[in-house]
C-alpha cells in the first residue's frame, strides 16, 4: 500500500500524519511519516525573523523551498502537491497577521531534492520573489521562477532538522571566550527595563535580528536586522545607522550609512530603546 493509499485510509490532512502516535491509526511503517509540525513551525519561524520595514513597506520572504533527500521525497511524492498546498495556507494565514494586504499568490512553496541529507532530515531555503504579474494566471503561477529583489538584505537560510528532535531539544550554545577582555560597557534601557552588557568585540552590531551582537526586540518589525554598526578603534567609538526608521545621537537623528564619531555617555536612540556606553 502507497503512502496515498495509507493517506487515505487514515487521515484526512498531510498534517495529521505528524505527531499521530496511536498505533489503531499510526502508518505500519514510521518512515512513512511526514515530519508536518516541524516544517511548519520551521517556516512560520523563518518567515517572522525576516521580516523587515523599508519606509512603511513590509517585505516578507515569499519563497520557500523544502528538501528531502530522494528516497524520502520519493516516499512521498504522491502527497507532495497536498503537503505544499497545506504549508501555503497556514503560512500565509500567518503572513497576514503581519500584513493583512499580503497577497496568498505571491507565496510559493516547493519541495525538492538535496542528496546529502540523511533520511528523515530536511532543510528550508528561503528567499523575497517578486509578485506575479497581473497578467500571469494561478496555472501558470508555479512556473515563475523566483526572483531575489535585494541580495544583501535576502541571503539564503538553510534549517535543517530530523523528525525525531523536539523543538525543546533545539539549542544553540555559544560558549563565552574566557580570556577576552572587556573593552566598554552598553547600558541598554526601554521603559523601566534597563540591562548592562560587557563589549568585547571592536565591532558590533545593534538590531532586530537574531545574529546581531545587541539584539532589539521590535514586534512591529520598525527596527531592522543590522540597524546599526558600533566601531571601537583608536580609543573611540564610531557608529554607522543603517535602518530605515532612524537612529539618534543626543536627539539628532543621523544619515544613513554615514559614519559619524561619539562619545561615551551619549545617547543612542532607536525607536524606543535608549544605548550608552559606559567606559
Amino acid at each position: 500500500m502507497g503512502l496515498k493509499d495509507k493517506a487515505k485510509s487514515f487521515w484526512k490532512r498531510v498534517s495529521d500524519l505528524e505527531d499521530n502516535r496511536d498505533t489503531s491509526t499510526s502508518p505500519a511503517n514510521e518512515e512513512d511519516r511526514i515530519p508536518y509540525k516541524d516544517i511548519s513551525k520551521k517556516l512560520k519561524d523563518l518567515m517572522k525573523e525576516n521580516v523587515d520595514v523599508v519606509g512603511r513597506k513590509i517585505i516578507i520572504p515569499n519563497y520557500y523551498a523544502v528538501y528531502f533527500n530522494a528516497a524520502d521525497r520519493k516516499k512521498r511524492a504522491e502527497v507532495e502537491d497536498v503537503l505544499c498546498d497545506e504549508l501555503k495556507e497556514e503560512l500565509s494565514h500567518e503572513m497576514r497577521k503581519i500584513n493583512p494586504e499580503q497577497n496568498k499568490r505571491d507565496l510559493l512553496i516547493e519541495i525538492k531534492t538535496d542528496p546529502a541529507l540523511e533520511a528523515g532530515q530536511f532543510r528550508i531555503e528561503h528567499h523575497i520573489k517578486k509578485p506575479v504579474a497581473e497578467e500571469k494566471t494561478i496555472e501558470n503561477f508555479a512556473a515563475v521562477p523566483p526572483q531575489v529583489e535585494n541580495e544583501m538584505d535576502y541571503q539564503q537560510t538553510v534549517i535543517e532538522q530530523a523528525p525525531c528532535q523536539s523543538a525543546d531539544d533545539e539549542k544553540t550554545v555559544v560558549m563565552p571566550r574566557t580570556d577576552a577582555a572587556v573593552l566598554y560597557r552598553l547600558l541598554i534601557a526601554s521603559g523601566e527595563e534597563k540591562r548592562e552588557i560587557n563589549i568585547t568585540k571592536k565591532t558590533i552590531s545593534i538590531g532586530r535580528g537574531s545574529k546581531d551582537d545587541i539584539n532589539l526586540p521590535s514586534p512591529d518589525f520598525s527596527i531592522s536586522r543590522a540597524h546599526a554598526l558600533l566601531d571601537f578603534k583608536d580609543g573611540s567609538f564610531y557608529l554607522t545607522p543603517s535602518g530605515i526608521n532612524g537612529t539618534l545621537v543626543n536627539g539628532q537623528e543621523l544619515a544613513i550609512n554615514k559614519e559619524i564619531k561619539i562619545a561615551a555617555g551619549d545617547e543612542i536612540k532607536i525607536m524606543n530603546y535608549s544605548l550608552k556606553i559606559i567606559k
